[in-house]
């Protein structure tokens, strides 16, 4: 979670810790516990928002090396959340599908918007 202004980077945390700078990592940031409270904050420009950035590597294509995609969604943030969460109680490896799913909104205008929203999806391997 990351929030800007024009002086720079103003806060740097994980939703409950911060960050950055190296003084204050690991105190408390003071971020709302729920999603929601967090992107009432955010959109009031009081709070942070989503600044997720994953590396990863093409199991079939190692050779390749590794590649790193960044997001700002909210639902991207949440699935990595959750993603770190899987990794951390399992003992099995751990890959992941990684797709952009097209969504459609309509504006208030009645134009439809169109984006691409990244998803991250898991599936836990079993050692053989």
């Amino acid at each position: 979670m990351k929030k800007w202004s024009k002086n720079g980077l103003t806060h740097h945390c994980d939703g409950q810790q911060f960050l950055s700078p190296h003084r204050i990592k690991g105190d408390p940031c003071g971020c709302p516990e729920s999603i929601k409270e967090r992107k009432e904050r955010a959109r009031g420009r009081l709070g942070p928002q989503p600044s997720t950035e994953i590396s990863f590597q093409i199991d079939s294509a190692p050779d390749l090396g590794h590649f790193r995609m960044r997001s700002i969604s909210w639902k991207f943030t949440e699935s990595v959340a959750s993603i770190r969460s899987l990794m951390n109680s399992t003992r099995d490896n751990l890959a992941c599908d990684l797709s952009l799913a097209v969504v459609e909104l309509p504006s208030a205008t009645g134009r439809t918007a169109t984006y691409r929203q990244p998803l991250l999806l898991p599936e836990v391997v079993t050692a053989a």
